[in-house]
């Protein structure tokens, strides 16, 4: 059942919380049916009524009189938390990876370990092919996850990667200690060819002019 905003600026705090949990199972029902952008819309309405309890940004639901009680207040905070990770999970599925990082940091936030959040920026880190993130939320996460088809199948991906990077690194040394030791010998054989001489002596007489070359001044020094 879908409610108005505008319905509910005399409404309790349990009546919000009911008109959110509602925005919710509609958001789930899209969600189910593959329509995430209807979905979306859901969880953003479902946001916005939950925030009118927190003090932002729609401060103007809530009467000057009117209190959330320790469980309301625990409440609310854990519907929030869920309303972000089912849109960070449609933002997922529409492509909108840096969205979906921004709602499971609103989550992590509050709840660092928050394996889902951890799974879902994870996957986000991945699809932007920032593997090293991807690899350090995905890790945490399957500690308590760690059936989640998801996280094996990322984490499988980022050990190909790794193993690229691993082949390409090998390659990129290997190239490079060849080319210094081409260096090496061809500064060698530059150095024995300069200091390969012959010394002509000359020994002048008063009668006869003779060059005399020993063997060894063909030798190398």
């Amino acid at each position: 059942s879908t409610q108005s905003t505008g319905h509910l600026g005399m409404a309790t705090i349990d009546q919000k919380i009911a008109s959110a949990q509602d925005r919710k199972k509609n958001g789930n029902e899209f969600f189910a049916q593959g329509k995430w952008r209807e979905a979306l819309i859901e969880y953003h309405q479902a946001n916005l009524f939950v925030k009118g309890l927190t003090g932002t940004p729609m401060e103007h639901m809530r009467s000057d009189n009117e209190k959330t009680n320790p469980l309301q207040t625990k409440e609310i905070q854990d519907l929030l938390s869920t309303i972000s990770l089912n849109m960070a999970a449609c933002y997922l599925k529409l492509g909108k990876y840096e969205r979906a990082i921004e709602e499971c940091n609103h989550v992590l936030n509050v709840d660092k370990e928050n394996p889902k959040a951890l799974c879902r920026r994870g996957l986000a880190y991945l699809e932007l092919k920032d593997f090293y993130k991807a690899q350090i939320d995905l890790d945490k996460a399957s500690k308590a996850l760690p059936k989640e088809q998801s996280i094996i199948k990322a984490l499988k991906q980022i050990a190909v990667w790794e193993k690229q990077q691993d082949e390409k690194s090998k390659k990129m040394y290997k190239g490079l200690f060849d080319k210094m030791a081409q260096e090496n010998e061809s500064t060698t054989s530059t150095t024995t060819t300069t200091t390969t001489t012959t010394t002509t002596t000359t020994t002048t007489t008063t009668t006869t002019t003779t060059t005399a070359t020993t063997d060894d001044d063909q030798k190398t020094t």
